[in-house]
């Protein structure tokens, strides 16, 4: 499948399952996720902006990383896809700290961006998005800026 077709994929398994979503403020998810993937293009790689449309649908639909598979979705998106799962309880915080204690940069990319998106473009400061800057590598730079830029439009 080519990077295009492949996250036009993902895009439309995102669409159906977050079809009149909203998030907490009012925001539509598929907007925010929008964003979130316009943050990650660009890097000749569709594993990214795919993990970025299908990082909530595992929960908001109970899809199963057998289900995505099922759905034509390749292996290495499914594994970051559920690695940006909660384990357990684990809260939201909780599982920001472990992401970024992990050594999968790309998992921690696309958290740092989807967490960049729901600040508005500001990098909080809190040691749990310094984890995940750092996890993420040289590219957590490009990604804030991509924001900042977005977000001051």
């Amino acid at each position: 499948m080519s990077i295009d077709r492949e996250i036009a994929h993902a895009k439309t398994i995102a669409t159906v399952v977050h079809r009149g979503q909203l998030d907490g403020d009012g925001t539509p998810v598929l907007d925010r996720l929008a964003i979130t993937v316009s943050l990650l293009q660009d890097f000749e790689d569709p594993v990214l902006p795919c993990t970025a449309w299908l990082q909530y649908v595992p929960s908001a639909a109970r899809i199963s990383g057998r289900d995505l598979l099922r759905l034509g979705v390749s292996r290495d998106i499914v594994t970051l896809v559920q690695t940006l799962q909660p384990v357990g309880d684990e809260t939201e915080a909780a599982m920001v700290r472990r992401i970024g204690r992990s050594t999968n940069p790309a998992a921690a990319l696309v958290k740092l961006a989807s967490r960049l998106v729901l600040s508005g473009g500001r990098m909080p400061l809190s040691g749990t998005e310094t984890g995940l800057s750092r996890a993420a590598g040289g590219f957590s730079a490009l990604v804030l800026t991509r924001a900042r830029e977005h977000f001051s439009r």
